[in-house]
This record gives C-alpha cells, structure tokens and sequence, in this order.
C-alpha cells in the first residue's frame, strides 16, 4: 500500500495502532517504529512527527521556563529530560526523540517534530520553506 501511495506523489500519514501478534494475543505497534522503518526502507529525506506540543523542549513543557529547542543535534539528545504519560505506552516524546534520532542516522535529513493542525506542520509535510517554523528540527 505504501508504495502505491509513494508512486503518486502521495504523503502517506501513519499511526500507532493495535495489532496482532503471532501468538494470538494483541499489543501497540507504535507508529514511531511505523516511521523508522519507512525512513530505512524508503530513503526518506524528510520524517515529521505530529504531537500535541510544538516540538521538543528542555525539560517537560508543564514545567516553568520549558523552553522550545528549535535544532537538536544528535549527541545532544541524551540530556533532554523528557516525561511520559502514564497511560502513554509507546514511550512518549523520548520514544519520539529516539526514533527521529534513528531516521537521521537512516539518511534522512529533515526530521521534524511539530504541532498538530498547525501551519508548521503543514508547511512540515509540503515542500514549502521550513525556515522559521515553530518546531525542532532534529539533526546530525
């Protein structure tokens, strides 16, 4: 299906979901998994991450002075602190972080992380200029 959609010139969205295991039972395929192994498998050159916050911050965004990193480098990932949401099972924004971490070292060389119904992440999902978007934009 993927590659249908990729052979039109077509934005394939994805997400986490539930599905079944070869044991019977069910478990959460994380749609950050889904986008690590399209940026492997594809050569993506651009990865986008829609969340309910603008991109990554310097510590929890609820906290006081959160602040937005609008570029993170790859080796300094490791000192962001991050929280998850107790019912939040696919990790949170460190999983995030993680898998837009592993689409960098797959090749791909823009690899957002941005809010949900906003301009950023429209002008994220288009070729339009991403320079000056209210998001972070994870690199080498």
């Amino acid at each position: 299906m993927t590659d249908q959609v990729l052979t039109r010139k077509l934005l394939p969205l994805c997400h986490g979901d539930v599905v079944l295991t070869d044991t019977g039972g069910c478990t959460i395929l994380s749609g950050d998994t889904i986008l690590v192994a399209a940026a492997h498998r594809y050569d993506c050159v651009r990865v986008v991450w829609l969340t309910d916050v603008d991109g990554v911050y310097d510590r929890p965004p609820n906290q006081s002075e959160a602040r937005l990193i609008p570029h993170l480098r790859v080796e300094a990932s490791a000192a962001i602190q991050t929280d998850s949401l107790s019912h939040d099972v696919t990790g949170g924004i460190r999983a995030k972080l993680d898998a837009a971490i592993m689409c960098v070292h797959a090749g791909a060389s823009q690899v957002f992380i941005v809010k949900v119904g906003t301009s950023d992440a429209a002008a994220a999902m288009t070729d339009a200029d991403v320079s000056g978007i209210t998001a972070t934009l994870v690199s080498m």
